[in-house]
């Protein structure tokens, strides 16, 4: 308890306790709402917002200290440094479940009408979307845009006659063109990115898949203070389809809410 009548404590809440605030806001950080943890280290009473506490200043310091940057995801060296061999390792432990099944299963029902899609993923990471669809035997062709150059690289020799930088033209059948976003939404600092990315290519997609963690990821971080963070915010399902909607009008959309929200958009063609 502070003394009320001394003139520093003047318009000081007697009802706000630090350590409860404190509390909700390590929650918030270890539940993957770094975006909510940094609005309610902003919400404080009118007398600690001008005597700022220097324990919420600690924790904004070690949130800016531990958070990906864009810079850290050019030159995250633990992401270009993936071989091949550790690639398959991983899709073949299910790590891109069920974002990875699901567009295998379209990119099937293309081929077996005689359709090779053209996929375009933004975001690739170090490749294990297109391994995948490699190792599966699907017949398709493949682009992608990264962050990380070195990583891309990598991809790009891997995927070595399916790497196409735009959809192939003067063949006997159409090609169907697939966007591809997954799990990157909620790293983004400006979701608006995926889709201004999107409008730029200039391309008239087919379809559209996305896909974000379902709510916390694992549960949440309980070493959220000496890791790496990356999780910027979660979604419902609801929150993500309205997103998707929004962002991509013209198709319609179907949800698979699994440990990833997997959105599936097909374009409506007009009657």
């Amino acid at each position: 308890m502070f003394d009320q009548n001394d003139p520093k404590n003047l318009g000081r809440s007697l009802y706000f306790s630090l350590e409860d605030h404190i509390k909700c806001v390590e929650s918030l950080i270890r539940s993957d709402e770094i975006e909510m943890a940094f609005k309610l280290l902003d919400m404080v009473p009118a007398w600690e917002r001008e005597n700022y506490p220097k324990e919420l200043l600690e924790i904004k310091a070690k949130l800016y200290k531990n958070l990906y940057s864009p810079m850290t995801y050019v030159n995250d060296e633990e992401e270009a440094d993936y071989t091949y061999e550790k690639v398959v390792e991983q899709v073949s432990r299910g790590y891109c479940y069920p974002r990875l099944d699901i567009l295998q299963h379209l990119v099937r029902e293309l081929n077996e009408n005689g359709e090779i899609p053209w996929i375009f993923e933004l975001s690739t990471s170090h490749g294990p979307i297109p391994i995948g669809l490699k190792l599966a035997d699907a017949k398709f062709s493949f682009f992608a845009k990264n962050f990380n150059q070195a990583a891309l690289t990598k991809v790009k020799e891997w995927m070595g006659s399916y790497w196409e930088e735009s959809p192939p033209k003067d063949v006997p059948k159409y090609v169907p063109k697939i966007f591809v976003n997954f799990e990157s939404m909620e790293h983004a600092y400006r979701q608006e990115d995926v889709k201004n990315d999107f409008y730029k290519l200039g391309v008239d997609f087919d379809h559209i898949l996305l896909s974000v963690p379902n709510g916390t990821l694992g549960g949440g971080l309980p070493n959220w203070d000496s890791r790496r963070l990356g999780h910027l915010r979660t979604y419902t399902v609801k929150e993500f389809s309205n997103l998707a909607m929004s962002y991509f009008p013209g198709y319609s959309w179907k949800a698979w809410p699994s440990v990833s929200i997997v959105l599936h958009g097909t374009r409506v063609k007009p009657t």
